[in-house]
Formats: structure tokens, C-alpha cells, sequence
């Protein structure tokens, strides 16, 4: 695996979750009016994913991290990151699926102009869609 690969496909997951976090915290409550139906079930179906991953975790730092992320994002949002990578690295097929559900999420129109209108300046703007050009396997 691609380490650099790695990374961008984490920091890229939690680009599109910092936005989304007023919605995970509410249960969704608003998502579909704010960003549409069908945008909204693509990301919580990958915020879902990672936390059924997370929740899998002997210890439970990682859903500990998850939590503290939605709390404070910009504060755990390298830990965040961090942590993607390496669930990704240890389980192949969890990277794949997050893969294919980031490329999901970035196809969709409404989505990625929520995420965008969040960033503002889309120089500043980490690309969603881009993440179909990433390696999860050498």
C-alpha cells in the first residue's frame, strides 16, 4: 500500500465529515433539507462505516477519537485522520469500502457543493472527487 495514498484518503474522509458534524451529532436531523436526501445517505453511510470499524477496536480508543472529533473537530481532526489510515493499512477491505463511499460522496452534486460552500475558498478546498485516483493496493 501506498502510504502518501493512505493519508490523503484519511485527511480527505475527514474533510468531508467536519462539515457534516452539526448532522452526526443530531442524528441527521435537518441533513436531507440542508443537503438532500441522497447526499446526506452517502455520508452518513460513511460515517457509519468508519464507526463500525472503530466500534471493533479491542480498546476503544479509536471511537473514543471519533467522539472527541465530533466535539471538537478542527482540534481531532489529525487524530482523526491518523487513525483512518491506520484501520485502512491493518484491514484492506475496510480501505476499500471507505474508498468506494468517499467516491460515492464526492459524485454527489449537492455534496460536494455543501462541502464546498462550508470551505469557502476553493483554492482551500480539499477535491472529494480526486479520491478515485488513489491506490489501496500496490
Amino acid at each position: 500500500m501506498n502510504t502518501l495514498d493512505l493519508s490523503t484518503l484519511a485527511q480527505n474522509v475527514v474533510a468531508l465529515l467536519i462539515p457534516l458534524v452539526p448532522f452526526i451529532i443530531k442524528l441527521g436531523e435537518g441533513a436531507a433539507e440542508e443537503i438532500g436526501k441522497d447526499a446526506w445517505g452517502k455520508a452518513k453511510e460513511l460515517y457509519r462505516s468508519i464507526k463500525s470499524r472503530f466500534e471493533k477496536d479491542d480498546d476503544g480508543q479509536a471511537l473514543k477519537t471519533l467522539d472527541l472529533f465530533l466535539t471538537e473537530p478542527d482540534l481531532y481532526k489529525a487524530a482523526l485522520a491518523e487513525l483512518i489510515k491506520r484501520k485502512v493499512e491493518k484491514y484492506p477491505d475496510f480501505g476499500q469500502e471507505v474508498k468506494r463511499l468517499l467516491d460515492q460522496a464526492g459524485n454527489n452534486e449537492s455534496l460536494f457543493h455543501f462541502v464546498n460552500n462550508y470551505y469557502g475558498n476553493i483554492d482551500q478546498q480539499i477535491n472529494i472527487g480526486w479520491v478515485q485516483t488513489l491506490r489501496l493496493k500496490d
